[in-house]
Formats: structure tokens, sequence, C-alpha cells
């Protein structure tokens, strides 16, 4: 008699041992999730931003294989034009004292990659900016805009490309007096 009402006793703890076990087993199954890992169907974009390692600055006395710039942190750079590994260094647009340029640099900042007089594109396009050495033409009251490549850059002219078309731009005075 004592075995009959043992039984029942058993059965209830392995019926609940076996729910318990069940229950943590799921309860350790959601903590163990990352935290936001949820499923559902929204995008969440989020937006990158690239430094910018232009130094700007204005040029100075430059020589046939250095390029100077006082830049605006008043420094003075002296830049060798050839690369370590003998490439030249790209001037955009002519190279005069005291004209407004972003520079480029390779060589652990010891040699010139790109340079950009921006004394004369300014001659040509007032909205813009300058990110990582590339022209980014910007819209009115906007900060998105066209990543362009300089062609060529002079006082008569600035060649731009972009998406496989290429422009030339006059200068902003003379489309002024048109």
């Amino acid at each position: 008699m004592q075995k009959m009402k043992l039984f029942p006793k058993i059965q209830f703890f392995l019926i609940a041992l076996a729910v318990a076990l069940l229950q943590s087993c799921g309860q350790k199954a959601a903590q163990t999730a990352p935290a936001g890992d949820t499923v559902n169907d929204t995008i969440v974009t989020i937006p990158v931003t690239e430094t910018d390692s232009t130094i700007y600055g204005k040029a100075g006395q430059s020589g046939m294989s250095t390029f100077a710039l006082h830049t605006d942190d008043g420094d003075t750079l002296l830049l060798s034009r050839t690369t370590d590994d003998g490439e030249y260094g790209r001037i955009i647009g002519g190279l005069h004292i005291g004209d407004r340029f972003a520079v480029l640099t390779t060589d652990s900042g010891q040699s010139l990659k790109t340079a950009i007089n921006l004394s004369q594109v300014e001659l040509f396009v007032k909205n813009y900016k300058i990110l990582n050495g590339r022209l980014i033409l910007l819209g009115h009251d906007t900060e998105r805009g066209d990543t362009v490549d300089i062609l060529s850059l002079n006082a008569d002219s600035m060649k731009i490309e972009h998406a496989a078309s290429t422009r030339t731009l006059q200068p902003l005075a003379i489309k002024a007096g048109n």
C-alpha cells in the first residue's frame, strides 16, 4: 500500500522536473540572444563618415623637386614631388605662391600625392567640398553632391569628368557677364 502512495509522488516529481528543465532551457536561449537582435521588417541604415586626410594651406616657395605648403595649422611642409616608388605627385592647377591648396601626402607624409589649387577651383565653382583629395560639387543647400575628377585646371577652364561624362567649365565671372 505504501508503494502505491509513493508512485504518484515520484510521477509528479518527474513531471515537475521535466517541466522545469524545459522551461529553463527556453529562458537560457532567450538570454543568450544578443540585445536588439530581433527579427522585423525595418532596416536601419547607419551613415559611415569618412575621415578627411586632406591638408589645407597656402603654397609657399617651391622648387623643381619640392612642394612647400604653409598649413592652416601653422606648420610648414616641404614635400618631395616624387614618391619613394618614383611616381610624380599630381599638381592640379597652377602653382602660385599664396594660392590656397588642398593636399594629400604619401610616404608617411614626406611626398606629395595630389595638390589641388583651390584658388583656381573657386574661379569655376563656389559650392563644393574636398574629401580626401576628391572634389565634390554640391547642390543648393545640401551636403550631398557629385564627386568629380579634375582632368585639367587653369585660369581659363576646368575640365571635369563624372560618370564617364566630360564637361569643360568656364570661369564664373565670364558666365555672369554673358
